[in-house]
């Protein structure tokens, strides 16, 4: 009996130390483990704290223009809300231009915004002293190594989308896009229109101008004017906060349509807009960021269009028949993979 005890407790001590032998085995793994991981940066801990890297945005114009200064500054909230610590400032004369990049890379931001394609020689100017910082010029496909890219929203896939829904809705086989200044994002966004026109219908007479103005409303009312007088009933503007005077004059005309940019600008006409062509500007910022927190800007450029999506429309109005619509769905899949061109040109 006393030796069957003694085998029982033996039983039970061995039992009790190949468990303690294997709990002490994992712990010795687990920590090997962590070792490992810890020598594999980026793959333990995730980095998330967006406040050590900072953004400034240099404008030419006030933050409210209800346009390209306004799209801009909404992504500075944007990466603001992720964490971001930012900067800006508005209304920038061109011979200040030089001069504030100094004062952000000076203070040692990370990376620096100058929203327009004025901005390049500037920053190629400043940019060489200060090494660590990165540089961004929108609205341009220039850059320069090390330390200067460019940043561009696709205006001519915009336009494309734009111009085949206008030239399937169309009544009188002559289209518009009345444009404010002649900067590349615009002239981008003309020429992206007239190959959407061309795509569906080469006949169809596409009207294009523009008035000089990012801010003249009234100017940009009486273009409109002056092209629906030469028989365009789909009108696309392309003017900034001018391009509200085109929303006025259509809204003044029952039988005219008109085709939305930047964001959805229905309010503006809400039974006359078809439906807006969205460029994501703040999207386009906010990926930029992410990629400078990285570590993994570089001095290329980035364009930003229906592939990347940054690029697409607005819900239609009841006015667009479900063919039509499924027609758009079905070219903006066709930019995706590569069977449509757009080309991505100034004329």
């Amino acid at each position: 009996m006393f030796k069957k005890k003694n085998v029982i407790v033996f039983v039970l001590l061995a039992v009790v130390c190949v468990l303690f032998l294997a709990a002490c085995g994992q712990s010795v793994n687990n920590s090997e483990t962590a070792e490992a991981d810890k020598e594999k940066p980026g793959e333990a801990i995730e980095m998330t704290d967006h406040s050590q890297y900072k953004v400034a945005l240099v404008l030419p114009g006030t933050i409210n223009d209800e346009g390209w200064n306004a799209t801009a500054f909404q992504g500075l909230e944007l990466i603001k809300q992720a964490g971001f610590e930012t900067a800006y400032s508005e209304n920038v004369k061109t011979s200040d231009y030089e001069a504030v990049y100094r004062g952000y890379a000076g203070k040692g931001y990370d990376l620096i915004i100058g929203h327009g394609f004025e901005f390049l020689d500037p920053a190629k100017a400043v940019a060489a002293d200060f090494p660590k910082t990165m540089f961004a010029v929108t609205s341009t496909i220039e850059y320069e190594a090390p330390n200067v890219f460019a940043m561009d929203t696709n205006s001519s896939d915009a336009g494309f989308l734009a111009g085949v829904l206008a030239a399937k809705m169309t009544k009188t086989k002559v289209v518009a896009v009345p444009c404010g200044l002649e900067i590349p994002g615009i002239i981008r966004y003309a020429t992206g229109f007239r190959q959407g026109v061309e795509y569906i219908d080469p006949e169809i007479k596409v009207l294009s101008s523009y008035t000089g103005s990012s801010s003249d409303t009234a100017q940009l009312k009486e273009l409109t004017a002056a092209m629906v007088q030469q028989g365009a009933d789909i009108i696309a503007p392309n003017a900034d906060q001018a391009g509200i005077g085109a929303f006025e004059y259509v809204k003044e005309h029952k039988d005219l349509r008109i085709i939305g940019v930047y964001g959805d600008q229905k309010a503006l006409a809400p039974d006359q807009t078809l439906t807006s062509a969205i460029i994501d500007l703040p999207g386009a910022i906010e990926q930029v960021a992410e990629l400078g927190f990285e570590g993994r800007l570089e001095a290329k450029a980035y364009v930003f269009g229906v592939k990347e999506g940054s690029v697409w429309l607005t819900d239609f109005s009841s006015d667009v028949p479900q063919d039509v619509q499924d027609l758009l769905m079905d070219v903006i899949g066709k930019i995706k993979n590569g069977e449509i061109e757009v080309k991505y040109v100034l004329e």
